[in-house]
């Protein structure tokens, strides 16, 4: 069973909160992510994948959102290279907050 934790334990806890503000996209087969542009304007773009598809609630904001310029905030995991997944092997913000 979960148990809450107080302001000060979830401020202790490791890990990389993380802002990304860019364009929103979806792909059929593999969801949805945000692509950034360099600040050069030359480099290649930057896609940072979003974790929603377990929360219909926010499946529903990000179908229209799609192709705005949205910001998505939360902790970033990476994904491992040895797991079968249909995203490929790179940044994944879980978007708890969204906003355009």
């Amino acid at each position: 069973m979960p148990t809450s934790k107080n302001p000060q334990e979830a401020r202790n806890e490791q890990g990389i909160q993380a802002e990304v503000r860019g364009i929103l996209h979806f792909e059929s087969g593999r969801g949805y992510f945000i692509t950034v542009k360099p600040s050069d304007k030359e480099g290649r773009e930057t896609c940072v994948w979003l974790r929603a598809a377990e929360d219909k609630g926010l499946v529903r904001k990000l179908q229209g959102l799609d192709g705005k310029e949205v910001i998505a905030r939360g902790n970033l995991a990476q994904m491992p290279q040895d797991v079968g997944a249909s995203v490929p092997p790179s940044g994944h913000l879980p978007a708890t907050r969204l906003s355009n």
